[in-house]
């Protein structure tokens, strides 16, 4: 009896011990299987799930440096003799042609000599180094022909905001460009809204370069300089001074004189016809008054 009881004893304990291994070897195996299907993490996984539980504060982007884009103008005069003036214009010609058309160009060139007084005017653009070596010159160009600077100015245009902004509209009507065209090749739809997308465009690309030109024109402008050159004759070659101020007034002084004469005779062309019939009717009529018989008058009676 005892040995029955513990052999069904040893039944029960063996078959709990299977159904906890059974369970365990379940537990195992479903374990084993997640595992299997859970894709294996990078290694710097870790860091990114915290990365991305902590927001990390942005770094502000340093402020965009825009190299400031000027337009130079300068302008000079030289006063030089008049006999050397058009040799030393000339010799200003020459330099610039003489560097070429990328370097200098010449924009305009007027001469002109009246009664022993000449005068000219010479405008060149030229790139900033050409032109700076270029106006060092200048100086001893007019010393070496009796002359000298008089006058010297220099003045600048910022066209920064200008050429961004024309880039960025142009940025701008390129992309909306590309979209147009985008929409004609991909929507092909009712004859009449393909006619309105290809005006549209037109109208686009129309703008685009408009926007490309005076893009072009402004950096031209800032990538060459302009200078005007004007040149004034100082009767002879005398120094400007007291002996210019003194022949300027004896210059006035005769101007005075004879435009005094030539009023004198305007007045005496008006008034010589009117003598010529006035006074000859005046005389007449003297006369004839003169020769004229007179009335005897009666004697008065006394009563």
């Amino acid at each position: 009896m005892r040995f029955k009881l513990i052999i069904s004893l040893s039944f029960a304990v063996l078959a709990g011990c299977g159904k906890a291994g059974e369970q365990a070897a379940n537990i195992a195996s479903d374990a084993t299987f997640v595992a299997e299907k859970a894709a294996p993490l990078p290694p710097n996984a870790a860091q990114s799930v915290a990365g991305s539980a902590e927001p990390k504060a942005e770094t502000p982007k340093p402020p965009t440096i825009i190299t400031p884009m000027l337009a130079y103008t300068y302008a000079s005069e030289l006063l030089v003799p008049s006999e050397k003036l058009p040799i030393l214009m000339n010799t200003h010609k020459a330099n610039c042609e003489k560097a070429g058309s990328q370097i200098c160009q010449i924009v305009n060139s007027n001469l002109s000599n009246n009664d022993g007084s000449a005068n000219g005017v010479l405008v060149i653009r030229a790139e900033p180094k050409f032109l700076g070596s270029f106006r060092d010159k200048l100086g001893e160009d007019a010393k070496n022909s009796g002359g000298k600077i008089t006058s010297s100015t220099v003045s600048s245009e910022d066209l920064t905001r200008q050429i961004t902004d024309n880039e960025a509209r142009l940025r701008a009507l390129t992309t909306l460009r590309t979209r147009v065209e985008g929409i004609i090749a991909t929507r092909p739809g009712k004859l009449s809204d393909l006619l309105e997308a290809e005006q549209e465009l037109a109208r686009v690309q129309g703008e685009i370069d408009t926007m490309n030109s005076e893009i072009a024109l402004a950096k031209g402008r800032v990538a060459m300089s302009e200078m005007t050159l004007n040149y004034h004759s100082n009767y002879g070659g005398q120094q400007a001074g007291v002996f210019s101020e003194l022949q300027s007034a004896f210059s006035e002084f005769f101007m005075l004189m004879f435009g005094t004469i030539a009023q004198l005779v305007r007045v005496l062309a008006v008034i010589l016809p009117i003598g010529l019939v006035v006074i000859p009717l005046f005389v007449f009529i003297r006369k004839y008054l003169a020769n004229r018989p007179k009335k005897e008058t009666p004697p008065k009676s006394n009563t």
